[in-house]
């Protein structure tokens, strides 16, 4: 096998760089061919005219008609390259060529992007047209409509996805004159490939970028936005200065949750209150989890340039954490049923009745808008940001946010996961998922946890038959479709993912064990709770014992070889028990750390310094990941793979899906949060804060909106289950 291998690559190089194999041109000449067209410029310009030339087939539609405007140009090109012309010269150097590492998984050759397109002749008549080829053996089943789906990247590091007969294919970017085309790129390549067992899987060229009606609207709308806030501010700041309280009551009431400057202030606004009522902890875990999540999606985007080397730094016991990431979603599910349980029975213990209307309503406002801008965002202006070899990557994505943009706005994209045509992926916002099941969850909810209040033993046998519902649930699946226990212990990963990972009844296991913990904690209260040593020590022993387990304890059965067979108890007990229990680990750390027995570690998760980025979390959670594929899919060259080099990417797409997803916060979240209040919640008194700093407790933040308002003290049990923004998700 090995030996088969070593000739294809071969006979691939030979192809790709040289006349075709009919000529007889030999590897060595080849090499020092494309060696000589790395010398240093002050000899170098023969030497790449003399490879070149060689190459001219292989990147260059030479075998057009000659009636074509593109037969033309490639003849004004060729005298350009007999009279030593730098213009043409340019142009094949930019070429991509072979790149160091081909045996160790370099098969991107992508030349030099940018010097293309910098490139045009002495009258501009012709301009440089970077394009793509992807040229490979055809598989006899095989397709072109596959080969535009399907463009090859390297295989995800964290999905072991069954390709399949082996599709051994080069990618490589050319550099053409601007009068041909895609197509006839493609049929000249075929044409002189014709004799060879070789083919053109994909061919696409990349020509100036132009706004399109959706581009425009866009822009004009997100421009209208921006000019709102900051009138908002402006105005704000002076009621603020003047103290016109007539004003502000007035009808420009209905304009100040727009406010830039009150929005800002109170998103970045930290309180050191530390009354008991403050579950402070929980933004410590809601940060880190959503640091968690970003960096899994980070090595799960990989264009890489050591690919044979991946499956080495991937098969260690610690790179479990990043393989197996999934519980960093389950720790969302467990908060959002901790925080909507909590509140509402607050809510009804203080004699106000349980709306039913507002309380889907003001969920649906208030989640609905930001998803929608933010699949807005990535179906239109995004793309002016992707340029480079890989953008074809970015326009499945875009296409997918253009016409399914609806199954994320709607919550029902865990359901509908298929692509409605060859060329769109399944979806806009794969992230939002977890959306969809949360939602779900969230429509049932009122009939676990009314009965908690009014029929309490009641309550709570149905609660009891939940739970184990939710244990047996998923175990049934996993046995009954014999699928893995966790998604990296191989199987098949679609599978896995639309029978058992986005189905709400299979993860609502870490929800259920939140209702149980806000139900607790309501019955405790804010009274001190006094446990023994032994008992503490117990339970932190259990719940970091669980937590291990959970996260580590597939490690033998995920490696690439597996070092060990996982049995059918390992798979239905792991595929049963794993989400719930972590769960209850997370959920003794939330109980542990509000009632005082959580040592460093409720110092650590409860730093006043994680509040404003836990406030974001939900908006970051919106753009990150479409965000991140902005990142990787506009870089000039592969990356090298490493774990520095995928923290350092992580941290910038942190960063920059931080900034956007401010703005979508000033923009959209906040004023709808301040608008609802408004319109739906009238008898909410207003409060304004006496100075710009205030110290106040987490029930209140001096917010004249509440557009901030945590529920951490939520006097309603329509407000938001998440710390922060009221009314949207545990996220």
């Amino acid at each position: 096998m090995r030996k088969q291998w070593s000739v294809f690559v071969v006979v691939v190089l030979v192809v790709l760089f040289v006349n075709p194999p009919t000529n007889g041109l030999q590897m060595q000449e080849w090499w020092e061919t494309t060696n000589d067209g790395l010398l240093s410029y002050s000899n170098g310009k023969e030497r790449v005219l003399r490879a070149g030339q060689r190459w001219w087939d292989f990147y260059l539609p030479t075998k057009v008609n000659k009636s074509t405007e593109c037969h033309s140009s490639l003849t004004t090109m060729s005298e350009a390259l007999s009279t030593s012309q730098l213009w043409p010269i340019r142009m094949m150097d930019s070429w991509g060529k072979s790149s160091d590492g081909y045996l160790h998984g370099n098969f991107y050759f992508v030349g030099f992007y940018d010097e293309c397109l910098a490139t045009h002749s002495p009258d501009s008549s012709i301009h440089g047209m970077p394009c793509r080829v992807i040229l490979g053996q055809k598989p006899k089943n095989w397709t072109e409509a596959e080969g535009k789906t399907n463009w090859p990247r390297s295989p995800s590091i964290l999905v072991p996805i069954d390709p399949g007969p082996f599709i051994p294919y080069h990618l490589y970017m050319t550099c053409i004159p601007d009068s041909c085309s895609s197509t006839q790129l493609k049929d000249s390549l075929n044409e002189v490939l014709e004799s060879t067992k070789f083919q053109v899987i994909f061919t696409s060229c990349d020509t100036e970028k132009e706004l399109s009606a959706g581009d425009i609207s866009f822009i004009v709308v997100v421009s209208l936005l921006l000019m709102l806030v900051l009138a908002a501010a402006a105005l704000d700041i002076y009621i603020e200065n003047t103290g016109n309280t007539t004003l502000a009551q007035g009808r420009v009431k209905y304009l100040l949750p727009f406010s830039a400057y009150t929005n800002t202030r109170k998103l970045f606004q930290i309180s050191l209150d530390r009354s008991p009522g403050t579950i402070s902890c929980v933004h410590g875990i809601r940060v880190l989890s959503m640091t968690w999540v970003v960096l899994c999606h980070q090595y799960s985007m990989s264009l890489i340039s050591n690919r044979m080397s991946v499956s080495k730094r991937v098969n260690t016991f610690l790179f479990q954490a990043i393989m197996n990431g999934y519980p960093s979603v389950d720790t969302f599910f467990l908060l959002s049923g901790f925080l909507l349980t909590l509140t509402t029975l607050k809510h009804l213990s203080k004699g106000h009745k349980f709306n039913i209307f507002l309380f889907y309503v003001h969920r649906l406002i208030r989640l609905m808008p930001p998803i929608a801008v933010v699949a807005w965002l990535f179906a239109t202006v995004a793309h002016l940001f992707v340029t480079g070899p890989f953008i074809p990557y970015w326009e499945l994505q875009r296409r997918g946010c253009e016409d399914l943009w609806w199954r994320d706005v709607l919550f029902i994209n865990n359901f509908l996961t298929q692509p409605v045509s060859l060329k769109v992926r399944g979806g806009c916002l794969a992230q939002t998922w977890y959306l969809a099941v949360d939602m779900q969850l969230y429509l049932v909810a009122p009939v676990i946890i009314l009965p908690l209040f009014f029929y309490k033993k009641w309550g709570q046998a149905f609660l009891y038959l939940l739970t184990l519902g939710c244990i047996i649930t998923p175990a049934a699946i996993t046995y009954v479709y014999d699928l893995p226990p966790s998604a990296q212990t191989g199987g098949n990963f679609r599978d896995f993912n639309e029978k058992l990972s986005t189905m709400p009844w299979c993860r609502a296991g870490p929800w259920i064990v939140g209702i149980w913990l806000g139900y607790i904690q309501y019955t405790h209260g804010d009274k001190k709770i006094k446990m023994q040593p032994w008992q503490v020590v117990t339970g932190w022993t259990l719940a970091a014992t669980t937590g291990f387990l959970v996260v580590f304890g597939m490690w033998s059965y995920s490696t690439k070889p597996p070092k060990a067979e996982y049995d059918i108890i390992t798979q239905v007990v792991y595929g049963g028990f794993s989400r719930p229990a972590w769960g209850a680990a997370v959920a003794w750390v939330i109980y542990a750390c509000h009632y005082g027995y959580g040592g460093l570690v409720n110092s650590f998760l409860s730093h006043p310094g994680f509040q404003p980025l836990s406030r974001m979390t939900y908006t970051v959670y919106l753009v990150s990941l479409s965000m991140q594929e902005v990142i990787i899919d506009g870089i000039r060259i592969p990356h090298y793979f490493s774990h520095i080099n995928k923290i350092i990417e992580t941290c910038g797409a942190l960063v920059i899906s931080g900034i956007v997803a401010y703005l979508v916060v000033l923009t959209v979240e906040a004023p709808i949060i301040g608008l609802e209040r408004i319109l739906l919640r009238p008898d909410v008194k207003k409060q304004r804060p006496a100075n710009p700093n205030p110290v106040v407790s987490e029930s209140n933040q001096g917010q004249d909106n509440l557009s901030f308002n945590s529920e951490m003290q939520s006097k309603d049990p329509h407000t938001r289950t998440n710390v922060g923004f009221e009314g949207v998700t545990a996220l």
